[in-house]
């Protein structure tokens, strides 16, 4: 049986998802984080709505934004 097919939309949606639930969870609005993050509430909106895929530099000053960081772990 073959192992199950990977794509890396499948996590940045994930990741994607877990921002915005972040967001969410700290009542930031999309303008806050935008604002936050030297953005426009457009790309934030972009971004969530899965329009724009963001490059890792927005991706992460989103999450340093929220208050987190990023890190590489060993599956």
């Amino acid at each position: 049986m073959p192992a199950p097919a990977f794509t890396a939309y499948d996590k940045e949606k994930e990741l994607i998802d877990e921002i915005i639930r972040l967001r969410k969870a700290q009542k930031i609005s999309q303008s806050h984080l935008a604002k936050l993050t030297g953005n426009k509430q457009q790309a934030v909106s972009r971004i969530e709505n899965k329009e724009y895929s963001p490059f890792l530099k927005l991706f992460y000053s989103m999450v340093k934004a929220l208050g987190y960081d990023l890190k590489i772990v060993k599956a």
